[in-house]
C-alpha cells in the first residue's frame, strides 16, 4: 500500500529479536500492507506520510523516549483516531502507573499477549484496520460538510451583494455614483483585481466614468465591448493580436468585458474587469458581470432620464410619462412584493408578485389591510416599523412573515420609505434562503450531537469493557480454585462501575434530571473541607488561595454537587494555567437586583451567596463566554472532553433556582461566579460518614422489607443482601404488584421502591400505601429523576432516597440508619 491519506499500511516497531520479521510475514501472508521502523524517529516520520495502524513492542515504548509519539497522537487532527497495538509479555495489561501512562498516551490501544497466534493478530490488524477505513469516510464526509458549507456562504454573501447592488443603483440618480457603486461590486463578484467603466462618449470612443483597484487608464486601450468578451490569458488570445494589447497591458492575464445597454439597445458603455494571474475569471464571473451590465444599465438610464428631464423643461411632460411608463413595466414585472400603503396599513397598490408569492388576488388585497396578512408573532416588529415611518425614517432588510392563501406563511425582507403621507415598500421572499440556512445549522448540530454521543459511547465501551472483563478474570480464578488476587479485578470493576456511574450523573447534571438532597449550606465550611483534595489535584505549580467571606449567610442546596462544581472548575483553571499560577476560591454576600439579574432568564432578584473560583490562566475571547454553557460546546481536542462539564455547573445551579456567570479576558484570567439563593434556616449539622455508623447493619429484630423493583436483577441482588443481614423479605416486579402486598395484612417495616416503575411509580405507591400505614418507612431508589424530582418537597416524612448505583455495604448502613429512627 502505497502512504498517503489514504493508507492502511501497518506500522511495526519492535527493535528486539526476530519480532519484526515475524510479524511483518504474518501479515503479508495475510494480503495486509507493512512497514518496519528501525526505531522510534523513523517511527515518527513515517506517521507522517501516513499510517493505518502502529504495532509496538511493551519494551520499545519504555526503552526509548516516547513523548514526541505521544504529541503526536496528542496533535492529530478531530477525525483521526490511529490505532496502537502493543505487544506485551504480561498475561493482561497491569493496572498501574506505566500502563497507564502508555494508555493515556496512544489513546487508542490494545494490548496482545506474548506469544500469540497469527490468526489473533491479523484479526486485530484487520480490526484496526476497518476502525481507520471508517476514520478516513468520516473526515471525507467532514471536508465535504465543509465544502459544502462554504460554497453556501459564498453564495449567500454574493447573492446578497447582488441585491444590494441593485437596490442602492435603482435608487440612484448620480451617474458617476452609480457606475462606482456598480464597479465596486463586480470586482468583488468577480474577483478581479480591478475594474472600470468606460461610458460611451461622442464618436463612439470610451472615457474612464469610474474605477476601482488601478489607474483609470488602464483600460483605455481596450475597444468597447460588443458582446460579452472572457479571455483566460490576453497574451495568448490571438483575438487581441492586431490592436496591440500584449504591449500595453503587462499588467494583465485575465480579462473580461461586458456592454451596458439602455433599455432601447443603445451602448452606455462597458464593464471592463482585469486580474494579473491568468485563468481567475469562469462562467459565474461571466454571469454576474451580465447581470450587474443589466442593473447598470436600467440604473443608468433612470439616472440620464432624471438628467434630461433637469436640462429640458420643454419636453418634461413627454420625459416623465416615458419614465413612468419604463417604472409601470418594472413593476409588472418584478418578482419583488412592491406595494403603496396609507399610514394605518391599509394596501392601495400592489404588483402581480404578491399575487404569486401569496396567492391573493389582486382585488381581495387592495381592500385588505397589511396586518390582516402579519403572522401573529411578527405583529409587535411591524407596528414599530410603521411608526418609524410615520416619523419619516425609512427602513430596510426589516424581515416579516406574511399568510398566504392557502394558510402557510412566507418570509419577507422589506425596504420601505415614507413619502408625503404614504409608505412606498419593496419585499422580497427570502424563505427559501432561510430554509437553507436552517438546514446547514441543523447540519452543524447533528455534526456537535454525533461527537457526543461517539464519546460518551467510547467512555461507555470502555467502562464496560474494565467490568466484563474484571468479573471475567474473576470468574476464571474462581473455576481455576485461585482466590489470592481476585481482590484486584473485583476492585477493578468496582472502580469501572463508579466511573460509570459519574458519567451518569455528569449527563443527569447537563440536562438538569439529577436527583437533588438540598440542605441547609455553609459554602465557608464547604470549601475549607476541600482544600487539601484541592491541592492535590492541581499540583505544585498552582497556588491555591481561599478568601472566605465573614458572617456569610447559609445556603440551601445538595452540597455534593456544589462540591463537584467547585472541583470542576478549578480543574478547568488548572488546564488554563499549563505554566503554573494563582488561583483563588473565594465567597461572598451579594443582592441581586432587577439590573443585575436581566440577562439571567428567570433568575428572580433577591439575597445570594456567591462562590467564585478565580484564576490567572489565558482567558476566553467573547465569542467563547457566549457559548461556554452551551451543550457539546468544548474548546479541548477529540476525546479529552465532550462538553458537559459547564453545562452540568449550569443544569445544577438552574435546578437550585440559582445561576453562573463567567467573566473573562484573554491573557489576564477567568472568574467563574456561582450564585445560590440566601436560606433563612439554620445550617444543617454534618451529615454521619457512612464510615463512623456502626458496623452490625443485620436486622434487629423479626423486620419485614418490601422490595419492588421492575429489573430482575437489581431485584434479586437487594433480596439476598436482606436476607444475609436477617431481614424478612418480600418483592414486587411492578407498581400495581407492590401496591397489592401493601394493602393486605401483611407485616411490612420498610418499603425500598424504585422510582421509575410500570403501571405506578415508587411515589404514588408510598402515597396510596400511607393512608393504612401511616409509619410505613420509604427508601426510594433512582437512576434516573426525569418524573420523580420536580421540586425539593418530593420527600415526605419518613422518606429517604438512594441513587444509583450504590455500593451494597451502603444500602445496608442506610437500611440499619432508617429502621434504627
Amino acid at each position: 500500500m502505497i502512504p498517503g491519506q489514504q493508507s492502511l499500511r501497518t506500522l511495526i516497531l519492535t527493535p528486539m529479536g526476530r519480532d519484526a520479521k515475524i510479524a511483518a510475514g504474518i501479515l503479508d501472508d495475510a494480503g495486509l500492507s507493512s512497514f518496519i521502523c528501525a526505531d522510534m524517529g523513523e517511527l515518527h516520520q513515517q506517521l507522517l506520510t501516513g499510517a493505518g495502524m502502529v504495532l509496538v513492542t511493551e519494551e520499545a515504548l519504555l526503552k526509548a523516549d516516547p513523548d514526541p509519539l505521544f504529541r503526536w497522537v496528542a496533535e492529530q487532527p478531530s477525525w483521526s483516531d490511529l490505532p496502537f497495538i502493543v505487544l506485551t509479555l504480561r498475561s493482561t495489561p497491569v493496572i498501574g502507573p506505566t500502563a497507564q501512562v502508555v494508555a493515556d498516551g496512544l489513546g487508542n490501544v490494545t494490548f496482545v499477549e506474548r506469544p500469540f497466534r497469527p490468526t489473533s493478530l491479523v484479526s486485530v490488524i484487520r480490526s484496526a484496520a476497518r476502525g481507520r477505513r471508517r476514520q478516513y469516510e468520516a473526515r471525507s464526509r467532514i471536508e465535504e460538510l465543509r465544502e459544502n458549507r462554504d460554497l453556501l456562504a459564498r453564495q449567500t454573501h454574493m447573492l446578497e451583494l447582488l441585491n444590494r447592488t441593485a437596490m442602492q443603483i435603482a435608487a440612484g440618480l448620480d451617474l458617476r455614483a452609480v457606475g462606482q457603486r456598480v464597479i465596486d461590486a463586480g470586482v468583488e463578484l468577480t474577483g478581479a483585481a480591478y475594474g472600470a467603466f468606460h461610458a460611451t462618449a461622442t464618436g463612439g470612443a470610451g472615457q474612464p466614468f469610474a474605477w476601482s483597484g488601478a489607474q483609470a487608464d488602464i483600460f483605455t486601450a481596450f475597444p468597447m465591448p460588443l458582446d460579452l468578451i472572457r479571455s483566460d490569458d490576453i497574451a495568448r488570445d490571438r483575438r487581441h493580436d492586431g490592436n496591440g494589447l500584449k504591449q500595453v497591458t503587462p499588467r494583465m492575464a485575465s480579462y473580461l468585458a461586458v456592454p451596458v445597454l439602455s433599455r432601447s439597445g443603445d451602448r452606455l458603455g462597458g464593464l471592463f474587469f482585469g486580474h494579473p494571474d491568468a485563468g481567475v475569471f469562469d462562467e459565474r464571473s461571466a454571469l454576474m458581470a451580465s447581470g450587474l451590465a443589466a442593473q447598470a444599465g436600467v440604473a443608468m438610464d433612470n439616472a440620464r432620464l432624471f438628467q434630461n428631464v433637469q436640462d429640458a423643461n420643454a419636453t418634461l411632460e413627454a420625459r416623465v410619462e416615458e419614465r413612468t411608463r419604463e417604472r409601470d413595466r418594472m413593476w409588472r414585472l418584478s418578482n419583488d412584493l412592491m406595494a403603496v400603503l396609507d399610514a394605518e396599513g391599509a394596501l392601495l397598490s400592489v404588483n402581480h408578485a404578491w399575487t404569486t408569492a401569496l396567492g391573493w388576488p389582486e382585488e381581495h388585497l387592495r381592500v385588505t389591510s397589511l396586518f390582516d396578512l402579519v403572522h401573529p408573532e411578527d405583529a409587535g416588529g411591524i407596528k414599530h416599523q410603521m411608526r418609524r415611518l410615520k416619523r419619516g425614517d425609512p427602513i430596510s432588510n426589516f424581515e416579516g412573515r406574511l399568510r398566504a392563501e392557502d394558510g402557510s406563511f412566507r418570509r419577507i425582507a422589506w425596504t420601505a420609505s415614507p413619502d408625503e403621507g404614504l409608505l412606498y415598500t419593496v419585499g422580497r421572499d427570502i424563505t427559501a434562503q432561510r430554509e437553507i440556512e436552517e438546514q446547514l445549522r441543523q447540519s452543524q448540530k447533528m455534526e456537535a450531537v454525533g461527537q457526543l454521543t461517539g464519546g460518551i459511547a467510547h467512555d461507555f465501551n470502555n467502562l464496560l469493557q474494565g467490568i466484563t472483563g474484571s468479573l471475567d478474570l474473576v470468574n476464571r480464578r474462581l473455576m481455576q480454585g485461585r482466590t489470592s488476587d481476585v481482590e484486584r479485578f473485583t476492585a477493578a470493576a468496582m472502580a469501572s462501575a463508579n466511573r460509570a456511574g459519574a458519567l451518569t450523573h455528569r449527563l443527569l447534571a447537563f440536562s438538569r434530571r439529577q436527583p437533588l438532597k438540598p440542605t441547609s449550606v455553609d459554602a465557608n465550611s464547604l470549601v475549607a473541607s476541600m482544600a487539601e483534595l484541592l491541592r492535590r489535584s492541581l499540583g505544585e505549580r498552582i497556588d491555591l488561595e481561599l478568601m472566605p467571606a465573614d458572617g456569610l449567610w447559609p445556603t440551601l442546596c445538595d452540597p455534593n454537587q456544589l462540591e463537584n462544581a467547585i472541583l470542576n472548575l478549578c480543574i478547568n483553571a488548572r488546564d488554563a494555567m499549563p505554566d503554573g499560577g494563582r488561583l483563588l476560591i473565594g465567597t461572598r454576600n451579594v443582592h441581586l437586583d432587577g439590573r443585575h439579574v436581566v440577562d439571567a432568564g428567570d433568575v428572580r432578584p433577591g439575597r445570594y451567596v456567591c462562590v467564585f473560583v478565580t484564576d490567572t490562566g489565558m482567558g476566553m475571547s467573547p465569542e467563547t463566554i457566549r457559548r461556554a454553557f452551551d451543550p457539546f460546546f468544548t474548546t479541548k481536542p477529540l476525546g479529552q472532553g465532550t462538553g458537559l462539564g459547564l453545562s452540568m455547573i449550569y443544569g445544577f445551579m438552574r435546578q437550585s433556582e440559582g445561576y453562573a456567570r463567567i467573566e473573562s479576558d484573554l491573557g489576564k484570567g477567568t472568574t467563574v461566579k456561582l450564585y445560590l439563593p440566601h436560606h433563612g434556616g439554620q445550617t444543617d449539622a454534618p451529615a454521619a460518614n457512612l464510615a463512623t455508623l456502626p458496623e452490625d447493619n443485620r436486622a434487629r429484630s423479626d423486620e419485614v422489607v418490601l422490595v419492588v423493583e421492575d429489573e430482575p436483577v437489581v431485584r434479586k441482588l437487594i433480596v439476598e443482601l436482606l436476607g444475609d443481614l436477617g431481614y424478612r423479605v418480600l418483592e414486587a416486579d411492578d407498581g400495581p404488584s407492590g401496591l397489592a402486598i401493601l394493602q393486605s395484612d401483611q407485616q411490612i417495616d420498610l418499603l425500598i421502591t424504585d422510582v421509575g416503575l410500570p403501571g405506578l411509580n415508587g411515589r404514588q405507591i408510598a402515597d396510596a400505601a400511607r393512608p393504612a400505614r401511616p409509619g410505613l418507612k420509604v427508601l426510594f431508589m433512582t437512576g434516573y429523576a426525569e418524573n420523580a424530582m420536580p421540586s425539593h418537597d418530593f420527600l415526605a416524612q419518613g422518606m429517604e432516597l438512594i441513587t444509583k448505583p450504590f455500593p451494597m455495604d451502603v444500602l445496608a448502613q442506610r437500611l440499619r440508619k432508617i429502621m434504627a429512627q
